[in-house]
């Protein structure tokens, strides 16, 4: 790409993206819709995990706006991205975010005091560790520099 032979490429690691525009402002950039997005999925057969609140919980403990506005740089959509209407950038998927119920909205809030609240009120006061599997497309850094960090340091500090 750096010598100009490329004429497109499909995707790349976020970082390396932005840090390619930021070193190659004569590189032309244009967004598509993605069709994969990144999640964490309980295993629903382990004891803890089978406890809806505590899903809800993890939920909780996430916060998707600020990973949106600081790790993709405001590259996205900070939205639970399973079923919306962008999944695959085809309409029709799923209904947009914004028209979900409120009391489903909720559920995807950002609140790690509910979520500290919730864990406690399924059993798991001091929180639980668990170890996490990946993808190997998955945007690891992500992962590891926001995602996970929040959800340990939010269980803990709240």
């Amino acid at each position: 790409m750096r010598v100009g032979k490329v004429d497109g490429y499909g995707s790349m690691p976020t970082q390396d993206a932005l840090n390619m525009m930021k070193t190659n402002p004569e590189i032309v950039v244009k967004q598509k819709p993605q069709g994969t997005e990144y999640t964490l999925d309980p295993r629903n057969d382990v004891p803890r995990f089978n406890v809806l609140n505590v899903r809800i919980a993890m939920q909780h403990a996430i916060d998707i706006k600020t990973i949106t506005a600081t790790y993709y740089q405001g590259y996205g959509t900070p939205w639970p991205a399973s079923l919306t209407e962008n999944q695959m950038g085809i309409g029709g998927w799923g209904d947009a975010y914004p028209n979900w119920p409120a009391d489903v909205q909720a559920q995807y809030t950002y609140d790690p005091a509910l979520a500290k609240q919730m864990l406690a009120t399924a059993g798991f006061p001091s929180g639980f560790n668990t170890d996490l599997v990946l993808d190997s497309n998955a945007d690891q850094g992500l992962l590891s520099d926001r995602t996970v960090p929040n959800l340990a340091a939010r269980s803990a500090s709240t």
